[in-house]
Formats: C-alpha cells, sequence, structure tokens
C-alpha cells in the first residue's frame, strides 16, 4: 500500500497507473503546477521572454 495525498491509503497497483498517465518532467515545482507531470497525449506551449529558461526546461525534461 502506499499514500496519495491528504492521508489516503492506495493501493500500489494504483499509483503505478495514475503516474503512467503524465509524463514527469524532473522539475518538481513544474510537476506540481500539472498536479503528476504533463499529460500524456497533450501539447504544451512553453513561451517566455528571452533568458526564461525555455530551453533549460527543454533540456531538463529530454534529460529526464
Amino acid at each position: 500500500m502506499g499514500k496519495k495525498g491528504d492521508g489516503e491509503v492506495v493501493e500500489v497497483m494504483e499509483l503505478k497507473e495514475e503516474d503512467s498517465k503524465y509524463i514527469q518532467t524532473g522539475v518538481p515545482g513544474f510537476d506540481k503546477l500539472f498536479e503528476h507531470g504533463i499529460p500524456k497525449g497533450s501539447s504544451v506551449i512553453i513561451a517566455g521572454g528571452t533568458g526564461s529558461g525555455k530551453t533549460n526546461l527543454c533540456l531538463q525534461i529530454l534529460a529526464h
């Protein structure tokens, strides 16, 4: 058994199933924004000004 937010106890297989629906970026704060990572099959536009870290974020995702 594993734990899932708010003290809810769930089976480990449920956790694996839920996590398999998302692509984790390796950036904890970014994954938290999307709750578990980027939903598989979705498109995400990463936009920002020069020097805002778009390329670094993408390289981090590729490395993870």
